[in-house]
């Protein structure tokens, strides 16, 4: 008794050490897989390129407060400028030619600054009367539209939620990538192990075959024994084709993503299907928030969102009105003449200035306002898409754990019916053997035995396809994409 209990004890430690073997095996042929499947895959590339133009396009916002140049050079003959109609870099007091040129940038909090220089040539004589030399300096500080560069922070903000959602649309695109590699991994695995069942279906049927010739020349049986088991052989080679053919598409389909394929310097191992699904658990129960906030699906909508009101409040700043303090002081040699011909100007003053308060805005407000509608409709529809995306997210984790619970409790079952078959196929074919059965009764139990096993191979994959989809919709995959999600978002 203590030789059988130590027996039994090893025989559990080398089926726990085969488990475990297997489950590394398992894990490294996926690993190799996904690493490939991630260099190779168009999809992924194209989500990476599209990090790149959100970030490029956000780095391209700190332009803003670039310095603008602008130089002009003109002649004017009896000609001024008409306010709010016409603008000019430094205007004129002089009938003749002119040059000009000035820098102008934006500052924080909110105003812009700039410093000109203008060279005038009067054609009112020929004196040097009639040359103006100019430098001076503006200042604008919009009060209400634009005030704190509004737009420019909006966009910001936008341009800055819509670079976080290209990354979580790459960490989307590698997770679905993930999750389709394991479940074509799964599908290569089951098609392997049907192919196994096949061939051993095939030797069965062969081997009765070969004791059916024997049992017909010792005159034992009636030659009719053998006419079913070589039909049954023909049909289980046709079968085994059909299996070995199934490996082969499970190959190609696996290669697609992959680019790892029969003829791959990787070789990918069989497994036994029943060790493998023996390793594998569900991880524990977490809160529905927990998994939105890990799928990358879920965080571009959010993102998204994020964007889109950001996108309404850009429209919403459209309906303020343009109102903005301007001012500015200029230094002035020369223009004798044209001082002259305006007596209320001061004759030796070279300094001046100007301030005033510009106001702006269109008359009626329809394109604001319709901008307005469409940002807020869209909104509306991103959050509703979102809300959708989450039930189904909650709902996917539901149903991927009660069929993993569902394939677990039936793969007891179908064990057990296994064990039966063969215990049944064994006692037919002593009960052949001694002239008391017949082939067709092997045949059946060989069949039995066959079919036991195909759909026991089929009930463990189905668990470890609910174990894939379950840890897709729970979001613990794409890990070399993950990032921790902000606390930004806003339903």
């Amino acid at each position: 008794m203590f030789r059988t209990r130590m027996n039994s004890s090893w025989l559990r430690w080398v089926v726990a050490a085969i488990s475990v073997v297997l489950s590394a095996s398992a894990e490294d042929d996926l690993h190799k897989l996904i690493e490939s499947a991630m260099a190779v895959y168009p999809d992924l590339s194209a989500a990476r390129e599209r990090v790149l133009q959100a970030e490029a396009e956000h780095e391209g916002l700190s332009g803003f407060f670039d310095p603008r140049a602008v130089a002009g050079v003109g002649y004017t003959d009896r000609a001024r400028d008409l306010f709010g109609l016409t603008w000019r870099a430094g205007g004129t007091a002089l009938d003749g030619s002119s040059l000009q040129a000035g820098v102008e940038t934006a500052f924080l909090p909110g105003f812009y600054a700039g410093i000109g220089a203008a060279q005038h040539q009067g054609i009112h004589g020929e004196t040097d009367d009639n040359e103006a030399s100019l430098v001076g300096a503006r200042i604008r500080i919009p009060l209400l539209q634009n005030r704190g560069f509004g737009p420019w922070r909006l966009q910001h903000s936008r341009t800055e939620a819509g670079w976080e959602s290209t990354r979580a649309h790459l960490l989307a695109v590698a997770q679905k990538l993930e999750s389709e590699v394991e479940t074509r991994y799964i599908d290569l695995q089951l098609a392997f192990a049907q192919t196994k069942v096949a061939h051993a279906a095939t030797a069965r049927a062969e081997q009765l075959v070969q004791e059916s010739e024997d049992l017909v020349r010792l005159q034992a049986v009636a030659s009719y024994q053998t006419h079913q088991a070589r039909l049954e052989v023909a049909r289980r080679r046709e079968e085994e084709e059909s299996e070995v053919r199934s490996v082969d598409t499970a190959w190609l389909k696996l290669e697609e993503l992959s680019g790892i394929g029969p003829q791959s310097e990787i070789h990918l191992k069989e497994l036994d299907l029943s060790d493998w699904a023996g390793t594998m658990t569900l991880p524990e129960i977490e809160p529905p928030g927990h998994a939105l906030s890990r799928r990358g699906d879920v965080l571009e909508r959010l993102w998204d969102c994020i964007a889109q009101k950001t996108r309404l409040e850009e429209a919403l700043e459209g309906l303020r009105h343009d109102l903005s303090l301007e001012g500015g002081g200029v230094w002035e040699e020369g223009a004798q003449a044209d001082r002259e011909s305006h007596p209320s100007s001061s004759s030796d003053a070279p300094f001046g200035g100007d301030v005033a308060l510009i106001w702006r805005h269109p008359l009626g407000d329809r394109t604001a306002k319709a901008s307005v509608k469409v940002q807020k409709a869209r909104l509306q529809e991103l959050l509703d898409l979102t809300r959708s995306l989450e039930q189904t997210v909650s709902i996917d984790l539901n149903i991927a754990r009660k069929e993993y619970d569902s394939a677990a409790q039936r793969m007891i079952w179908i064990a057990k019916a296994a064990q039966s078959a063969r215990a049944a196929l064994a006692a037919e074919e002593d009960r052949f053997r001694l002239g008391d059965g017949t082939s067709r009764q092997v045949l059946d139990a060989q069949k039995d035995l066959t079919d036991v096993l195909k759909r026991q191979n089929t009930i463990i994959t189905e668990a470890l396809h609910a174990r894939a989809r379950y840890r897709y919709a729970a979001g613990l995959l794409g890990e070399p994409f993950k990032k921790e999600a902000k606390e930004r978002h806003e339903n």
